[in-house]
């Protein structure tokens, strides 16, 4: 008899201490829904053309019509001209840099990554910073034997890096709306 009240309670003590964590995990990650500081209020922004800190000319091209893509294709914010915008995305490409990945031999590459460093401020109409973000991506290419497939394979790098920022950017301001 006085083992299975003392198994009884066991079970109990178990259960109980199963479900007080069961409770204190889902409670560590509990959300209130709605806005994050900051972005109340934004329906609408412009994104004016990144500023390239780089030596690489024309990316910045990638990385502003990338950005206008991918919010202007969401339902939560539109762009629009300055005028009407409630904030402005402001692109700064700061770094660009490029590794070798594997060799041939000491002097001939045959992949390389390229690292790109993106700075993105949002500023309300009044020009308080509201939102500020910094992304890293990197993307591997092949070295060609000639420099103009090579500086093509790394163009195409890095329009699959603007992609991915711009999905990143879109996805983590707008999580909260």
């Amino acid at each position: 008899m006085r083992y299975a009240e003392g198994h009884r309670r066991g079970g109990l003590l178990l259960m109980g201490a199963t479900l007080a964590l069961i409770l204190a995990l889902a409670a560590c990650n509990y959300r209130f829904g709605g806005y994050r500081e900051g972005q109340a209020g934004i329906d609408s922004v412009n994104i004016p053309p990144f500023e390239n800190r780089t030596r690489q000319i024309g990316i910045e091209s990638f990385f502003t019509n990338d950005l206008v893509y991918e919010v202007g294709r969401g339902d939560r914010i539109s762009v629009v001209g300055p005028d009407r915008a409630d904030a402005v995305v402001q692109g700064v490409i700061r770094e660009l840099v490029a590794d070798t990945v594997s060799r041939q031999n000491l002097n001939v590459s045959l992949e390389r990554r390229v690292y790109v460093t993106i700075e993105l401020f949002v500023k309300t109409r009044q020009g308080k910073q509201v939102w500020y973000y910094k992304l890293r991506d990197n993307e591997v290419y092949f070295v060609e034997g000639d420099k103009v497939s090579t500086e093509a394979n790394l163009r195409d790098a890095l329009a699959a890096i603007s992609r991915r920022i711009a999905e990143k950017f879109h996805y983590r301001f707008t999580q909260a709306f």
